[in-house]
């Protein structure tokens, strides 16, 4: 995980209380390293196994496996593949009598996926893929508040009661970007988006298309400076915004910037380069 997130606690997780029941403390790198591998819907599985097994031990080891397909509502071959993926991955640990179920480090004992009494595969991993959109929300929600916080220059930076800003932020995130980001296709990104909306994980709305100009034989592949999806219908270009996903579960509620925060941000080299992004940006504005 990129060790700027420290400075991500500036955007504060707010849990849903009514899924606090029935949730699952996860590993961000083992999702990260999922997506890397192609194997989340095995991840999905070994979560399901540690929320169902809460010792992390699977005793009874004759005639597992027909137990935990069962349980998993998958076939005995899904189950037998599954569970030697995650053997070979480690995350199952054979014992003398029992199988071990790796334990989630106390670096990441704060991260938690919200689901059902009686959770699914299919809810599981769509839970799980949603932890690294989540991530970039938090990013975006910070580089939303900095720029906001710099935006006056100077004498911005001195007035500690102007930009203590405490509301909650939705990041525009398009299926193209998500796909991208877990490499998926765009047809299995959207319906992905969909399930998080199913499952109230997020809200999302989407922008309507904007009529640009006539553009009768125009590549919109090649237009340049025009942020957004384009596509040309009858003779018109039209463009349509990346979708905004409100946060359900963990609301991204920005905290305050004062100056104090704000000369603590500085000091991190990494979020420096960010800050200086944002000063150089406002700067192109100005110019322009």
């Amino acid at each position: 995980m990129d060790k700027s997130t420290a400075y991500i606690s500036q955007i504060q997780i707010n849990s849903n209380k009514s899924f606090k029941e029935s949730a699952i403390r996860i590993n961000p790198d083992l999702v990260e390293a999922a997506i890397d591998g192609d194997y989340t819907k095995e991840l999905a599985f070994f979560y399901l196994l540690k929320f169902t097994y809460r010792n992390s031990h699977i005793y009874d080891v004759r005639q597992p496996k027909q137990r935990i397909a069962a349980l998993a509502g998958v076939s005995f071959t899904t189950a037998s593949r599954w569970m030697t993926t995650l053997i070979l991955r480690g995350l199952i640990i054979p014992r003398k009598g029992y199988w071990e179920l790796e334990a989630t480090p106390r670096t990441s004992i704060r991260h938690k996926i919200y689901v059902n009494e009686k959770p699914t595969i299919k809810e599981i991993r769509a839970a799980l893929l949603f932890t690294p959109i989540e991530a970039i929300g938090r990013k975006q929600a910070l580089k939303d508040n900095l720029t906001q916080y710099l935006s006056d220059g100077t004498e911005g930076l001195k007035d500690y009661g102007k930009y203590l800003r405490k509301e909650t932020f939705a990041p525009w995130l398009s299926v193209r970007f998500i796909a991208k980001v877990l490499k998926m296709s765009q047809y299995s990104a959207c319906y992905l988006v969909k399930e998080w909306n199913r499952q109230g994980i997020v809200k999302t709305i989407k922008p309507e298309s904007e009529f640009m100009f006539t553009a009768n034989g125009c590549d919109p592949n090649h237009l340049e400076g025009f942020p957004g999806h384009k596509y040309t219908q009858e003779g018109g270009l039209y463009k349509v915004e990346a979708s905004q996903h409100e946060f359900l579960h963990n609301p991204l509620v920005i905290k305050p910037i004062t100056l104090e925060r704000y000369k603590n941000m500085s000091k991190d080299f990494r979020l420096r380069a960010l800050i200086d992004e944002i000063n150089q940006s406002i700067k192109n504005e100005e110019v322009i």
